[in-house]
């Protein structure tokens, strides 16, 4: 019985990264075909921010999600997700005008905000005593899809010059992965009919100032994977080729550092991971934006993806074991809060880099990054003066 639970669950997890990686396709084309979008429809740095957090403000739709997913099942607010983000994303290809685009572009954003205010939670479910694992392995697919991403963007790009193809084509292979999700959901009944008998709550036990780290690594990592291509073209000379192939390279390491991180984390400690990565990846962030080389810059920013890799999920396992992220009510209102970042810091962004120029942007992407480090440190002392107090009180009642 323990063998044939572990196998379903194996079948589970196998078809939710399937799911995460064509999540990740479709999300990291958008930096790739940025460029020629913008050469299209002629746009102002507001609208090129504006696109850039178009994701973001679709994401807020995380919250009702998580409360769903704790009413309806998360199974089946993964799947709704995965089925909003294929139709979005086709909708975005179709565009013809920029107020149709960003609407397809917030319509992938609330599809993205089903989708991960419910698999954060259903993985976590499923591996309730290695969330730290479970999480980094889940996100690892991330890496992987973003690599595949730019690359077929770039491809497409060089061969077509039309950036909707790469849309169309993202789209089709995230409505692809529905059939293996689907096909798990019907196996695994007691556990969506379990959640069924609890009525959604909200509770939030986490450390704000962690929550606040969540926000600003959120934003930092979706301004970098927005604008690094156009960075790369636009000041360091890159072909849009190079470019994506390079955004893609940064994939791959995100993907490389959280397989390795997801080992390294429960032996550091996960507040230590966070701090030393978010440390570690602003410094050479910073690096990577000052040096004029190409083929240096662009290693820094790998090994910077490297580095950075760990801290989103190492933060959610931090709130995983402060609140409990297997309630889906919970985990969509922490990721609504980091949705805000993922809004305001791209487009703040593209103001600034509107002001002044691409370089600009980058520092302050780097100074963002690497302030998670004393936020995680703040948290982590808070964390453990309330235990202390908590477990005076304890000693005292007795």
């Amino acid at each position: 019985m323990g063998e044939e639970a572990a196998e379903n669950n194996g079948r589970i997890l196998a078809s939710t990264m399937a799911a995460f990686t064509a999540y990740a396709l479709a999300s990291s084309i958008f930096g790739p075909s940025l460029p020629v979008i913008v050469q299209d429809f002629v746009l102002t740095p507001v609208q090129v921010g504006a696109l850039a957090a178009a994701g973001s403000i679709g994401f807020l739709a995380v919250l009702p999600a998580g409360i769903l997913a704790d009413m309806l099942g998360k199974k089946k607010v993964v799947i709704a997700g995965i089925a909003v983000i294929a139709a979005g994303t086709v909708i975005v290809g179709l565009s013809s005008s920029f107020p149709l685009l960003l609407a397809a572009l917030i319509l992938v954003g609330v599809g993205n905000g089903f989708f991960e205010g419910s698999v954060n939670a259903f993985v976590s479910d499923i591996y309730k005593d290695k969330p730290g694992f479970a999480l980094n392995a889940l996100h690892s697919t991330w890496g992987v899809g973003g690599f595949l991403g730019p690359l077929l963007a770039g491809l497409m790009l060089s061969k077509f010059g039309l950036w909707q193809l790469n849309f169309m084509v993202a789209g089709s292979i995230v409505a692809a992965t529905i059939i293996p999700m689907a096909a798990t959901s019907a196996r695994r009944p007691l556990s969506t009919g379990s959640h069924r008998r609890h009525r959604p709550t909200l509770r939030l036990n986490v450390s704000p100032t962690l929550v606040l780290a969540l926000l600003l690594v959120w934003g930092a990592e979706l301004g970098i994977n927005s604008f690094l291509p156009l960075f790369l073209q636009n000041e360091r000379g890159f072909d849009s080729v190079t470019a994506s192939a390079s955004l893609g390279m940064l994939f791959v390491a995100l993907a490389l550092g959280r397989a390795v991180w997801s080992v390294t984390s429960d032996r550091l400690g996960l507040y230590s991971t966070a701090k030393i990565t978010s440390a570690a990846a602003g410094v050479l962030i910073l690096l990577a934006a000052v040096v004029p080389v190409q083929l240096a810059a662009i290693m820094l920013f790998i090994l910077a993806g490297f580095f950075f890799a760990s801290v989103v999920p190492t933060i959610l396992a931090l709130a995983a074991r402060e609140a409990g992220i297997s309630s889906g009510s919970t985990t969509g209102f922490i990721l609504l809060i980091a949705s805000i970042g993922g809004i305001t810091i791209p487009w703040s962004i593209a103001l600034i880099s509107g002001a002044t120029n691409l370089f600009t942007g980058f520092v302050c992407l780097s100074i963002l990054m690497a302030s998670i480090a004393p936020l995680t440190h703040r948290a982590q002392h808070t964390r453990r003066t309330s235990v202390e107090e908590v477990s005076d009180h304890s000693y005292t009642s007795r």
